[in-house]
């Protein structure tokens, strides 16, 4: 029952409607001509293209050169940024489009990050959440999510695997029920063993749901992390039955072949 709509880009018109909304009489018919070329229909760099001539009309700022991309201008914005608050908005980043005040305090190693978390809201950077997923705590996002990448561009290899880490902690800890998301965190992390073990319990719950190709998926992913013990027998018999509902016959029959050599012969499982 999924219905896909495909926006298109805004036409120029539409975007000379939209520049000369928001910036009135402050700037002229070439300057708004400008933008809207500039931006080539995507709304979103329009938007911040904008922001920026604003900004600087009520600083009374010259405008200096424009970035030529939309990274570029997201780049742009967030180096405009205080050092604390780029800090705060890193450590969001690594949570993904939606993050959590505890969860941001949990990478910043307990200082409370609300007053940059502030500012980020005041700069329209990130939005509060009307609940949260997790009682007792406060949900924002990111308004964009090229706002979420151009922060999580900023932090270091070492910073993006100690704040997943500490980000799947965080979650466990909050009753973070999707395995997906949780695996997703200790990969990112360099914990293959315990991102296999999740994305096992993943792909266990995938095929109960007859979701076939999400369970050759997980497990697939899974298996070369799991040891010869119980957890790689169910994977192995997981891939097999998977690949049967698939009619995939030679993945099936290699999976239950490397299974009735590992497992206890007369067994259950080797049966």
């Amino acid at each position: 029952g999924v219905q896909e709509i495909r926006l298109r880009s805004l036409s120029k018109r539409a975007s000379i409607e939209l520049a000369r909304d928001v910036l009135g009489e402050s700037a002229g018919p070439d300057t708004i001509e400008r933008l809207a070329v500039r931006a080539d229909g995507n709304a979103f760099y329009l938007e911040e293209l904008l922001r920026a001539v604003a900004e600087s009309k009520r600083t009374g700022s010259p405008v200096g050169p424009l970035p030529e991309t939309v990274l570029g201008m997201v780049q742009a914005r967030l180096s405009g940024l205080d050092a604390e608050t780029r800090r705060v908005l890193r450590a969001a980043s690594v949570f993904g489009d939606v993050f959590w005040l505890g969860g941001v305090a949990a990478l910043l190693g307990g200082s409370q990050p609300r007053a940059g978390l502030d500012v980020l809201v005041q700069r329209e950077l990130v939005s509060p959440a009307a609940g949260s997923r997790f009682a007792g705590e406060t949900e924002l996002s990111f308004r964009h999510g090229m706002l979420r990448e151009g922060a999580y561009a900023m932090l270091t290899p070492v910073d993006r695997a100690n704040g997943h880490a500490l980000a799947g902690e965080w979650l466990l800890q909050h009753g973070e029920t999707d395995a997906m998301v949780l695996a997703h965190h200790f990969e990112l992390a360099g914990e293959q063993e315990r991102a296999a073990q999740l994305l096992l319990r993943a792909a266990t719950l995938a095929l109960a749901a007859g979701d076939i190709q999400a369970a050759v998926t997980c497990g697939s992913k899974a298996l070369p992390h799991l040891g010869a013990g119980a957890e790689r027998l169910a994977c192995l018999r997981l891939l097999g039955e998977a690949s049967v509902w698939h009619q995939s016959w030679a993945a099936a029959d290699a999976h239950a072949g490397e299974l009735a050599t590992l497992a206890p012969a007369g067994r259950d499982m080797w049966f």
